[in-house]
């Protein structure tokens, strides 16, 4: 009881810690894109690829293999923090290194600061074993508070250097301090040093865990930096710094969003591990939920992308409505595929999640090579593309491995249809109107009246269950 208790307290600040971060980023980037150029965004695009690829190695998959070593002892925290600060060192000898043969990749001048912002690398790798010490804890409640003000600090020093005219270095100082604030802050409160030596046969025995977690991530980063990749190379950094910016305002959030409900209802689905009619009655009826309360939402958004942009980041950026508005409407997608990739695990079927993990990603690659040559808007449209074709595949195996109607899932499909055309007709409807009362007011009580009568359709029998309850008792 006592541990449940503990997790569920984890599982509330874990939420908390992202949601508020997320909150405090999304205003901080807000403040920065009005000081700091898409040309200047496009640059720091290309400095997170290098510091994405190199945190994948720099973690590891170390910390992982402590936490799920039950009779770890001071000699395995020791020696992952002295393997893990080895391999940070030697990770930023080879940025440092390689960084002229990077700049000539991406045909910009970007050696130095390649160099100045991998110092991450290096802080990252001594932040490891004090978070997975954390972890082991389940103590969220403190790395959200130093996460809390690691941000908003780095943040504020970003801001008054990009007030000044600093640019790009505004957020290089940013990105560094808040990684430099977290690691003192951890040192300040886990109160941790090592006090055993490194010892190779513990590294050999927890290294046979985190290898394949290195594997998988470096696979996935690799993926999910290829867009970011090709447009670095191939187009004018203005166009990353698009895309880097509707990336931080669709997916990452929705990333964010998606794992505290993986979190939540994991455990939740795991009870009905017998039942696999219920495990699929379950899915599809979250899927139902969640959709359905995101539609609206993005639906009013895409209505006013181009007033939102310009009032949140000013007219520079009013390039970024398109691929903001496709990628918000590919988000909606994503939680309903994590869901359903997490069916594969509660039935032990991980032969199957890995297999659909690594075929879809290799059917976005295919989706990118036919798309880039359109630049951003292609791109995102790829990955709109994907992600559709990823929930569809999702349900598919789904169903199989349920025994249930595959159709059944393709509601989501009809739905996303529907609200696709109620759209299209709003905006053809309010162009006639625009500069009026009736382009403001008439989107919204639309919107609202549409969604009323779809949400009645679908849930029609919890409304009834609710109705009997509180009227016919």
């Amino acid at each position: 009881m006592i541990f449940q208790d503990k997790l569920f307290k984890g599982l509330v600040w874990s939420a908390v810690e992202k949601f508020v971060i997320i909150a405090v980023q999304i205003i901080i980037e807000i403040i920065l894109a009005r000081f700091i150029s898409p040309n200047e965004y496009g640059i720091m695009g290309m400095l997170l690829i290098v510091i994405s690829i190199s945190q994948v190695l720099v973690d590891n998959g170390l910390g992982s293999a402590l936490i799920f070593k039950k009779d770890r002892s001071e000699i395995d925290f020791s020696t992952v923090f002295y393997a893990s600060i080895v391999i940070g060192l030697f990770l930023y000898l080879i940025i440092f290194i390689l960084s002229p043969y990077i700049a000539e990749f991406f045909k910009s001048n970007i050696s130095s600061h390649i160099r100045i912002i991998s110092l991450v690398v290096i802080i990252s790798s001594a932040s490891i074993i004090y978070k997975t010490k954390l972890n082991i804890e389940i103590d969220f409640k403190s790395q959200a508070k130093f996460s809390f003000f690691a941000i908003v600090l780095s943040g504020l020093v970003g801001i008054l250097m990009a007030k000044n005219n600093f640019g790009i270095w505004s957020l290089i100082a940013q990105n560094i301090l808040f990684s430099f604030l977290t690691l003192i802050f951890l040192i300040i409160n886990v109160k941790w040093f090592p006090k055993e030596k490194f010892s190779f046969v513990h590294f050999k025995e927890l290294y046979k865990y985190s290898s394949k977690l290195l594997y998988a991530g470096i696979f996935n980063s690799f993926y999910i930096n290829l867009n970011s990749l090709i447009l670095g190379r191939f187009f004018p950094s203005k166009q990353l710094g698009y895309y880097t910016k509707s990336y931080q305002f669709t997916i990452f959030p929705a990333s964010v969003f998606t794992n505290v409900i993986q979190r939540v209802l994991f455990p939740y689905f795991a009870e009905s591990q017998i039942n696999k009619t219920g495990i699929f009655e379950k899915t599809l009826y979250f899927n139902k939920v969640i959709f359905c309360i995101m539609l609206p939402i993005v639906s009013i958004i895409i209505l006013y992308t181009d007033e939102i942009i310009i009032f949140l980041l000013s007219d520079i950026w009013k390039n970024i409505v398109v691929p903001f508005q496709i990628l918000l409407t590919a988000i909606l997608f994503y939680p309903l595929i994590v869901l359903n990739m997490n069916v594969f695990q509660i039935v032990g079927k991980t032969n199957i999640y890995f297999w659909v993990e690594v075929g879809t990603k290799i059917l976005g690659i295919i989706i990118l090579l036919f798309l880039y040559n359109f630049g951003v808007n292609g791109i995102c449209f790829g990955i709109f593309v994907q992600f559709l074709l990823q929930y569809i595949i999702t349900s598919f195996f789904v169903s199989r491995i349920t025994q249930q109607d595959f159709l059944k899932s393709f509601i989501i499909i009809l739905y996303l249809i529907l609200g696709a055309l109620f759209l299209f007709f709003i905006f053809v409807l309010i162009e006639q109107f625009k500069n009026s009362w009736f382009y403001n007011i008439f989107p919204i009580v639309a919107i609202i009246i549409f969604y009323s009568s779809l949400y009645y359709f679908v849930f029609k029998k919890e409304f009834s269950l609710v109705y009997n309850k509180i009227f016919k008792k």
